[in-house]
């Protein structure tokens, strides 16, 4: 973590209204969001910016989430990261995902505290 205990969190989805949702629900408790639309976007934010968690949708445009999951593995491998997964729970993916180095899944209708849990487990020790 940054020597003033922030936590950064980078939101990947191509979904503006979801990434907006994330983001103020995020910088609601006092964390800093990073916001990306695409893959690319989103490994460029991994490089450059202290990054505590991710939370990644599988389904992006050029360069799927799956792409975006191993290449953030090799960049930074004990970073957590955390599928977003849609409305239904896709099983098959969220398996390969873990597979893959993922610390679980969250969906994108769980109530708020839900998500916020799921992402304070991932994180390396506890915080508010």
């Amino acid at each position: 973590m940054e020597n003033n205990d922030t936590v950064n969190i980078l939101l990947v989805d191509d979904d503006d209204d979801v990434l907006s949702m994330l983001g103020k629900m995020i910088e609601h408790i006092g964390w800093r969001s990073f916001r990306a639309p695409t893959g690319e976007i989103a490994i460029d934010s991994f490089k450059i910016n202290d990054i505590n968690a991710v939370v990644l949708d599988l389904g992006l445009p050029n360069m799927d989430g799956f792409s975006v999951l191993k290449k953030m593995k090799e960049i930074k491998p004990s970073v957590p990261v955390i599928i977003l997964t849609g409305t239904g729970y896709e099983k098959e993916q969220v398996a390969k995902a873990v597979a893959l180095g993922a610390s679980g899944y969250i969906g994108k209708v769980m109530p708020i505290g839900t998500i916020i849990a799921k992402i304070r487990s991932v994180l390396p020790r506890p915080v508010q």
